[in-house]
């Protein structure tokens, strides 16, 4: 399965999109010194819950590289099939008052009627400074 990222941080006008597997990426300016986030690991999940309800999703953990705290980071993640077609897009997943240093785990869930036809998906990490 292929895995894709988007990166990005708002009011900076910066967007980084990347392809592949078990990289760290990171976002900010086109000054190495700006970098906000990194995505540190994430991965497609297929469980079954407390309930017997079927869950499909990604995880992963973010990770502030700042010096400084972040007001808002969301994470969202777009759902593809075999052929590159968008299938759904998941529910987006927010971390508030992220510190400078901290990692924060994160969870997106599909909520689409066809989890069997997934095959891939992107992330977008959006970062949000008030």
């Amino acid at each position: 399965m292929q895995r894709r990222e988007c990166l990005t941080t708002a009011g900076a006008a910066v967007t980084v999109a990347i392809a592949g597997c078990g990289e760290t990426e990171e976002v900010g300016g086109d000054d190495p010194e700006g970098d906000l986030v990194s995505l540190v690991d994430h991965s497609l999940f297929d469980r079954t819950d407390d309930f017997g309800t079927r869950e499909i999703g990604v995880e992963g953990q973010v990770e502030n590289i700042s010096d400084e705290e972040l007001s808002l980071v969301t994470i969202s993640v777009d759902f593809f099939d075999q052929d590159d077609v968008l299938i759904d897009q998941g529910l987006t997943s927010t971390i508030s008052d992220l510190g400078a240093g901290v990692t924060a785990e994160f969870e997106v869930l599909y909520i689409g009627d066809e989890p069997d036809r997934i095959d891939d998906y992107d992330i977008s990490v959006e970062v949000t400074d008030f």
